[in-house]
């Protein structure tokens, strides 16, 4: 199965840089890739996209688009920049410290049978009652056409 981590950026070249790079190293299958949807009118995001591009080419792709006018929307770029069967929603400060979390992800996606499934996964650095990310199937995302 291959995994898509959607990555909305804004702002923080140096927090993006380290979460992909600690994120990447946790990864263990070789089509999970990281998809960063940046803001055309983030005057940095043009330069931050070149210096992605040089850390691990094969494996972060970058959006440049018009920042849109929902969170959503822009999740919905990165998850279209890369097919994936899996589409993990991250931030540009919230690193995986899982190893092989990708395969572990694939893992737990196998007990759904029928493909449509949202995983939670992760405690947050605060304390919450809500998980750190999640990852929803690609069925899922067809089904509710987002």
């Amino acid at each position: 199965m291959k995994i898509n981590a959607c990555i909305a950026s804004r702002g923080h070249p140096r927090q993006l840089r380290e979460t992909l790079m600690a994120t990447l190293a946790m990864a263990k299958l070789p089509d999970t890739k990281c998809t960063v949807a940046l803001d055309s009118d983030d005057h940095s995001a043009a330069d931050v996209a070149k210096k992605l591009a040089k850390l691990s080419p094969d494996r972060i792709i970058t959006s440049i688009a018009d920042r849109e006018d929902s969170l959503g929307a822009k999740y919905n770029r990165a998850a279209a920049a890369y097919d994936a069967d899996i589409y993990v929603m991250l931030t540009d400060d919230e690193q995986i410290a899982t190893p092989d979390w990708d395969a572990k992800l694939v893992e737990c996606a196998n007990w759904f049978p029928d493909g449509i499934f949202c995983i939670y996964f992760g405690a947050p650095p605060v304390p919450s009652s809500m998980p750190a990310g999640y990852a929803v199937s690609k069925k899922l995302v067809e089904m509710m056409g987002f």
